[in-house]
């Protein structure tokens, strides 16, 4: 479908809309926009178009526009924001990340201040795309974005996902740099749901240091919960020993 859209989009959208509804649609419907947006005469106003014209409220539209805006990005981000505001409200949302990841992969610190200005609502998923392909890139950068721009360790826990398997040390010690409050205490259940793939515990004395007291039990309650599967000796004896209330050892 990609390289049909791409020599033909026309035909190729003819036969997209006689498939009928399968798992597979929403995938094929994202290769026909991108096979079409790499055509040598394309003109994204028509692409656009095309993506508008499809059902509301479905997954192929909203997997269409996804693909669309994220090709955009790349090329031409400051065109792509103005399109956004003719898609409906629902669609928006997961367009503006779809934008927010290509413009971030030529342009993080553009894409990033771009994102802080969107509603609420579309904010989020937006800045989380741009820190997580940051992050990917340049770990420092997207860290002290993250950092200035976090209310409740959301960016954070994205820069920790992406930074600590490469870099433990540099990530682990950003992350205990960070002020005492929800965003570090984020970052440190992050590390602790990553160490604990390799070493359950490690990953208990990282969900130790959570400054709040439930956050902390309900974290160390989960890891045991997993630890006690694989290594029953281990887990009941750190419980056993840990300074945690009775009735959360229990």
């Amino acid at each position: 479908m990609e390289g049909w859209a791409r020599q033909d989009p026309v035909s190729a959208a003819a036969a997209l809309a006689q498939l009928p509804p399968s798992s597979g649609l929403d995938e094929t419907t994202t290769h026909f926009v991108r096979g079409w947006l790499s055509s040598s005469d394309a003109d994204p106003t028509d692409i656009f178009s095309w993506v508008r014209s499809l059902p509301e409220k479905t997954s192929a539209r909203e997997q269409a526009a996804v693909a669309f805006f994220e090709e955009i990005g790349r090329r031409d981000a400051q065109s792509g924001a103005k399109l956004l505001a003719g898609l409906d409200a629902a669609t928006q949302k997961s367009a503006s990340a779809g934008l927010a990841e290509g413009w971030s992969s030529t342009s993080p610190e553009e894409a990033a201040a771009w994102t802080l200005q969107l509603p609420p609502e579309k904010r989020t998923a937006a800045v989380r795309a741009v820190v997580s392909n940051w992050a990917r890139r340049d770990p420092i950068a997207a860290a002290e974005f993250a950092a200035r721009n976090d209310s409740n360790g959301d960016f954070v826990s994205t820069v920790v996902d992406e930074w600590l398997p490469g870099s433990p040390q540099q990530a682990t010690a950003w992350v205990e740099s960070l002020p005492r409050g929800d965003v570090r205490d984020a970052g440190l259940a992050k590390v602790a749901e990553i160490v604990w793939r390799e070493d359950p515990s490690a990953a208990v004395l990282w969900a130790s240091r959570i400054s709040s007291a439930s956050r902390r039990e309900n974290e160390l309650q989960s890891i045991c919960s997993r630890w006690i599967r694989i290594d029953p000796i281990g887990a009941t004896s750190w419980i056993q020993n840990s300074t945690l209330p009775p009735k959360v050892k229990s």
